[in-house]
């Protein structure tokens, strides 16, 4: 038999050589063995290394959450101070003394969830304002009304302001109506009125507005007194349509309009007398 064929197998030793080789073979598997230990031991270590690196960067991110947050809190304390400020300033000074009906516990809730996220000083003012006037007369202002100031941008509140110096006083029926004369171009865009009827401050109608009204209709424009008067033909039920704009307020702009001021103007806009002259409506001034 060749030498180099042998297969060592124990059967074909002699005991001690086959003891020898089961002691050989049991080295080498205990060698491998604790090798496997070894590299178990590593990645367990290596497990815990990186388990308390996680558990670090989740305590420093704790940390910045927690950071944010009373940073977010301290910014909205501000916020409500400044508004509340505001809202003091603008209560007149024969109403600051005593006893007043405070809004109701849910409107005041609402109220500070919307204000405190205000930061912008022109945005204040006008909840500062909004305060006072519902501390002034409760019931004023809705919190449907609150939800839409809430989503009102600055930019936004100085072209409701705009708006508002188109604001007539109808006496028949009494009510406050926005005259804004549709553009030769009528279905050209009108981006202040598109964005505040976006917001919900006013609706929009490119074929105009009327309202049925009697032959003559009494108005105030800036505390003055006026009258207009349909110059064409009667008819049988003695109700005519007077024309009254493009936009018209919502219920949340009616409310929200109480808060800009009247303009102190000397006459009726001419945009608005020439407007009604083509309907074939005649505006004078009124002898009250």
């Amino acid at each position: 038999m060749d030498d180099d064929s042998l297969d060592l197998a124990p059967s074909d030793l002699s005991s001690p050589i086959a003891k020898l080789l089961d002691l050989i073979q049991s080295g080498f598997g205990a060698i491998w063995e604790m090798h496997g230990i070894r590299r178990r031991a590593r990645a367990e270590a290596d497990g815990l290394v990186v388990k308390a690196e996680a558990e670090v960067e989740v305590a420093r991110i704790r940390a910045r959450a927690s950071d944010r947050m009373l940073a977010g809190e301290v910014k909205r304390q501000l916020n409500l101070e400044n508004v509340l400020r505001r809202g003091d300033a603008a209560i007149p000074l024969h109403a600051r003394s005593g006893e007043r009906k405070l809004p109701e516990d849910d409107w005041v809730a609402a109220f500070m969830n919307c204000a405190q996220d205000v930061s912008n000083a022109q945005m204040q003012q006008l909840w500062g304002k909004l305060l006072a006037a519902e501390i002034m007369q409760p019931g004023s202002f809705s919190r449907r009304t609150l939800s839409v100031v809430r989503d009102l941008g600055a930019q936004e509140a100085r072209e409701f302001a705009a708006l508002c110096a188109w604001r007539v006083q109808l006496w028949d029926p009494p009510d406050v109506y926005l005259i804004r004369p549709p553009k030769e171009n009528r279905r050209a865009p009108s981006h202040d009125l598109d964005n505040l009827a976006a917001v919900g401050l006013v609706y929009v109608d490119r074929d105009e507005f009327f309202g049925e009204v009697m032959r003559t209709v009494p108005f105030d424009y800036g505390g003055i007194s006026y009258k207009a008067e349909f110059t064409g033909d009667s008819n049988a039920d003695a109700r005519y349509k007077l024309p009254l704009g493009i936009a018209q307020l919502t219920r949340a702009g009616h409310e929200l309009a109480c808060l800009v001021p009247r303009a102190d103007a000397e006459e009726l806009p001419p945009q608005i007398v020439e407007y009604w002259q083509r309907a074939k409506w005649d505006v004078r001034l009124n002898a009250r």
